[in-house]
């Protein structure tokens, strides 16, 4: 493996330092488990609904097809035919995704429920419906419902996928490219992706209790489940109930298999995702912006992902005097010291007590834009000395500049750069960062210098050529990680945002196990940490209707004959929906918190994925290896040049990893395997 990445944005070295139980036994209320098991295969007739099946979500069911009342075999990893069949770590959270078919008619007032899980030593995984306004509370239930909508995929996302050409078919998802027999370049509507709902947002179930399946349609719903550290290890028996007018119609079985090892509460896969105050400010209004913040951090962190922001809004006209506070808003304070993670704050799941782990400070350039020379160092050693006494475990970090600020940006990189290496004082020993290409760290027979020319791209499809940026990466990148970090180990390596086929994207009409390869790619390069740019960009050209249309970001979409409305990015920059909308109130929830996305809970697959890869390294690395290197034959600046010493500008092979989710499962239960021998 690979020592270090070749990636595209660089965190600037440092100078010269460096709750409430949820499983419990079970009370006289509770049936059996064999019991439960019994009345579970029961399956009365379904009226409407033509057909009930499961999977993990990853293979995306758009609304319109009808697999199994078709006569498709949907039989998959985890569905047998009758059971949805599970298995997890402790301290895991698993999922499944639930498909309703309706053939023939439209059926109306469905609504699913779920019961507990029964376990060994009578333990039980709780499933508790909770009251709409307390949906950010997890000390009462450890599995959640969620009601799935979708979203119109009316254009191929540009830019994911290095580029929309004829020789670029096959860096597509494999539903975008052209329907099988048909020449690259084949008209829109006969890619299989074409004007599809896919899905994405996932509401809360409380939120929808009923709702009405389309005729000739099918509607998804989704289910997490948490297994708590004290979970006893074995089989857990429990079921899903699929109700019309509130008569339950069917019972579909859950068989759940909880390992005995537990995923560590510190993600191996570490990420941060950008939100802001004033991103989502205008959805939530004066009242409820901040408590949307907070809401939206303990969301993240039940999918294992840190947030950075602009300080909850402080440093911003909206809040506070600016990042001139010299420390972080106080309603930052127990997310990094791991008590706003706890029961009292209404949290249970993953890394419970465990801080966010990572604090950007003037995101964005929001505190050195502008600055003097005396205020950057005034600064630099307040924040130092802040987390040394209030936080020291916190990776904390000045965002200097980002992409093609860093050069038009008064004071530039280079003159921050010199400003940081004079600092006297405790702000000497603060991490830098900025957004940036690694082949302009140290350019090939060129001065050395830290940071240097400019990119705003990095499609991961393109590379560099001689001693230039072009768009994208290569495998030039490597060796220049290996210069930067020889001259100095404490400096560490991040990735920022992500297209094919270098890595799995967050474009909402790519396979869901792009995301799941995203931290496994990340894992076999050594990447320190993730960066994506954004979870709440809510106005691009203009605010978006989120609930109705997929482009989140990019130019306003034009017809092309062989991609669809294109010009922008589907989904790019929004993993959280907004629970209150007040710029579209016809599609607000009433809730102040956000939605979450399927494809957050994709990338959190992968996260907990990496947290296997180095549990069973520990035991078994060799194996470990061969299984990523099986997985993932090539990621990031591996799937790029086809010579890397002659020409690095294109790259139009597929990506190297499978788009079929048992794969990946099947290489998940391997690890387990190793990790605790069963």
């Amino acid at each position: 493996m690979e020592k270090f990445a070749a990636i595209a944005l660089v965190a600037v070295g440092i100078a010269c330092t460096s709750g409430v139980v949820s499983t419990g036994y079970i009370s006289q209320a509770f049936a059996d488990p064999a019991r439960n098991n019994s009345e579970s295969l029961v399956a009365p007739s379904s009226g409407a609904i033509s057909a009930v099946w499961a999977n993990n979500g990853e293979d995306k069911v758009t609304q319109d097809e009808l697999r199994a009342s078709s006569g498709h075999n949907v039989i998959n990893s985890l569905w047998d035919g009758t059971t949805i069949r599970l298995f997890g770590a402790k301290n895991e959270v698993i999922d499944f995704n639930l498909v309703m078919e309706a053939a023939s008619a439209s059926a109306p007032n469905v609504s699913v429920t779920m019961t507990n899980l029964l376990g060994p030593h009578r333990f039980v995984i709780r499933y508790a419906a909770r009251p709409t306004s307390n949906l950010f509370n997890w000390t009462t239930t450890e599995s959640e419902l969620f009601y799935v909508r979708y979203l119109q995929i009316l254009g191929l996302s540009q830019g994911n996928y290095g580029a929309l050409d004829y020789l670029q078919e096959p860096t597509f998802p494999e539903r975008a490219q052209c329907a099988h027999g048909l020449p690259a370049g084949c008209a829109w509507t006969k890619r299989p992706v074409a004007n599809k709902f896919y899905p994405d947002i996932a509401v809360p179930i409380e939120l929808v209790p009923q709702f009405t399946i389309a005729a000739q349609r099918n509607q998804s719903v989704w289910a997490d489940i948490f297994i708590p550290r004290k979970a006893a290890s074995g089989q857990y028996i429990g079921s899903v109930i699929i109700s019309a007018n509130n008569v339950p119609i069917r019972t579909v079985p859950i068989s759940l298999w909880v390992r005995n090892f537990a995923l560590p509460d510190l993600p191996t896969s570490k990420t941060m995702l950008f939100t802001s105050y004033g991103d989502i400010h205008t959805r939530y209004g004066d009242a409820n912006t901040l408590q949307a913040m907070q809401e939206q951090m303990l969301v993240a962190h039940r999918h294992k992902i840190s947030i950075i922001d602009d300080n909850m809004g402080v440093g911003s006209q909206w809040v506070g005097s600016g990042w001139g506070t010299d420390a972080p808003a106080a309603q930052w304070i127990p997310f990094l010291n791991g008590t706003g993670f706890t029961a009292a704050n209404g949290y249970a799941g993953p890394g419970e007590g465990t801080g966010n782990n990572v604090f950007s400070i003037g995101t964005y350039a929001g505190m050195t834009a502008g600055t003097t020379q005396a205020a950057f160092t005034a600064n630099f050693n307040g924040w130092a000395s802040w987390f040394k006494a209030n936080s020291p475990s916190t990776e904390r970090f000045v965002y200097l500049c980002d992409e093609t600020n860093c050069q038009s940006v008064t004071p530039t990189l280079t003159t921050q750069l010199g400003w940081w290496t004079s600092i006297k004082g405790p702000g000497a020993g603060l991490h830098t960062l900025a957004t940036q290409p690694l082949l302009d760290i140290l350019p090939p027979g060129g001065p050395s210098l830290p940071l240097s020319d400019i990119t705003s791209l990095w499609p991961f499809s393109q590379g560099y050529g001689p001693n230039q940026s072009i768009d994208g990466s290569s495998i030039v990148d490597q060796t220049q990680a290996d210069i930067v970090i020889a001259a100095d180990p404490r400096k560490r390596l991040f990735a920022y945002n992500s297209s094919r086929p270098g890595e799995g994207s967050f474009a909402t009409e790519d396979e869901g196990t792009s995301l799941r390869e995203l931290a496994w790619g990340q894992y076999k390069k050594e990447i320190d940490r993730w960066f994506f740019w954004e979870a709440t960009n809510y106005s691009n050209q203009g605010p978006t209707n989120l609930f109705t249309t997929a482009e989140t970001f990019g130019a306003p979409p034009s017809a092309d004959p062989s991609y669809g409305m294109i010009g922008g990015k589907n989904g790019d920059g929004v993993l959280f929906y907004p629970g209150t909308d007040n710029v579209y109130p016809a599609e607000s929830y009433g809730i102040n918190g956000p939605i979450a996305s399927l494809r957050l809970k994709f990338w959190r697959r992968g996260i907990q994925d990496a947290d296997y890869l180095a549990l069973a390294q520990a035991k078994n690395p060799v194996a470990v290896a061969n299984l990523v290197n099986k997985m993932v034959p090539s990621a990031l600046w591996e799937n790029q040049c086809p010579s890397p010493a002659t020409q690095c500008t294109y790259f139009y092979g597929p990506v190297s990893w499978s788009n079929n989710p048992d794969n990946w499962e099947a290489a998940r239960r391997q690890l387990a395997h190793i990790i605790d021998g069963q």
